[in-house]
């Protein structure tokens, strides 16, 4: 009905026609201007971008100068401070150098008026070495010719004692003698050179002393008989594995000490066995084999006895040593004993008895070593006991 309405209208159509006209001019030209609008954004792009650029650079330009600024103030510091170290330094090795002058002054001076003593004492000094390397040599060439003389002389004396027991067993007495005579004086004079005299009251000693005494105005007295026998072959002859004895053939000291131990034992047994009528002239191989003399065993003799005789040597070492040498022996540290010597190698071995003997006070130490040693003496003496008057 519209459209038939501007159809039949020819007013109403040629007016629209005419807007529609308008309208397309109108937007030609909008697209005419559109161009030209976005080239002016873009120019404004393009002069908003250069001016960010300007500023960039500028900041770049401000960041750079601020750099250079502060290294080279940075520059100028440590070449001021370098300045200042290396005159410092210069200052300090001048000063050095002048006390280091003055020094080397200062020792010239001192050191040419006594080079004229030094010299003297130098040579005076080569004199004195020479002369000691001298006695050094003549004391060697002394020592060795002493030892050929002590190694030559001990094994004569083993062979001259293996014959006197093969051939004359009943003369062994007279070889204790001779020990007695001349070994034992030497030991005297030699331990107290060495501070050793205190080694010089020890049991066998004491056993050597009561046997020579026993063989010389005792030799049919039974009962001590009996007694000598357990004490010297017990504990005295059984004393050179305690202390390990060894008989070595260039030292004069070792010799005496298995001779100590070892010769009492052998001189009572020949005494017992050799010295009777019908055993003289036997070999001692066969020797009172049928005719063993018939002696009595008395328990007092053979294991009483010995052990107060062992006693009384305990006390009278005990008093002497412990009691009245004790300050002067705590004084002298280089004076030894047979305790010492014990003490240092129980310390050494560090077994059980060691530590059990080393525990308390120095009373209690003295006590337990006592108590070892009497225990040992019976334990000895017990094991001698069946063997007194047989030869087997």
């Amino acid at each position: 009905m519209p459209d038939e309405n501007i159809e039949s209208q020819p007013g109403l159509k040629l007016e629209s026609e005419e807007v529609a006209k308008a309208q397309t001019e109108k937007n030609k030209k909008a697209s005419m201007v559109a161009p030209s609008d976005k080239n002016d954004s873009k120019v404004r792009v393009k002069k908003s971008s250069s001016q960010g650029e300007q500023t960039t650079g500028r900041r770049r330009g401000s960041t750079r100068a601020r750099i250079r600024a502060n290294f080279k103030e940075a520059s100028d510091k440590m070449s001021q401070q370098l300045k200042r170290v290396s005159s410092t330094a210069s200052l300090e090795y001048t000063r050095y150098s002048e006390r280091v002058q003055r020094l080397r002054r200062q020792m010239q001076k001192s050191v040419r008026p006594s080079a004229a003593t030094a010299g003297r004492a130098v040579r005076a000094l080569s004199k004195l070495v020479d002369g000691r390397l001298d006695e050094m040599s003549t004391e060697s060439n002394i020592y060795r010719t002493r030892q050929k003389v002590t190694h030559f002389g001990s094994v004569i004396g083993v062979l001259f004692t293996a014959w006197v027991c093969g051939n004359c067993p009943q003369n062994l007495h007279l070889l204790f003698y001779v020990f007695i005579c001349t070994g034992v004086p030497g030991r005297c004079i030699y331990y107290f050179q060495m501070h050793y005299q205190y080694f010089l009251i020890d049991f066998c000693y004491f056993v050597n002393t009561m046997v020579a005494v026993f063989l010389l105005f005792y030799p049919n007295d039974a009962r001590v008989q009996a007694m000598t026998f357990a004490i010297a072959e017990g504990p005295v002859a059984t004393a050179i594995i305690a202390w390990r004895c060894s008989w070595v053939f260039g030292s004069n000291d070792h010799i005496i000490s298995v001779l100590l131990h070892f010769l009492p034992g052998l001189a009572v047994f020949s005494h017992i066995f050799h010295r009777k009528p019908n055993c003289e002239g036997e070999l001692i191989v066969f020797a009172c084999k049928d005719s063993e003399p018939q002696l009595e065993r008395s328990h007092f003799h053979l294991l009483v006895s010995p052990f107060l005789f062992y006693c009384a040597w305990q006390l009278i070492y005990f008093v002497v040593v412990h009691i009245y040498l004790r300050d002067h022996l705590l004084r002298n540290k280089e004076i030894d004993t047979s305790y010492r010597a014990l003490a240092r190698r129980a310390q050494k071995s560090n077994n059980w008895l060691n530590r059990f003997v080393r525990k308390g006070p120095a009373f209690h130490r003295v006590a337990k070593y006592g108590l070892i040693q009497a225990t040992y003496t019976i334990a000895t003496i017990a094991v001698v006991y069946p063997f007194y008057g047989h030869y087997w």
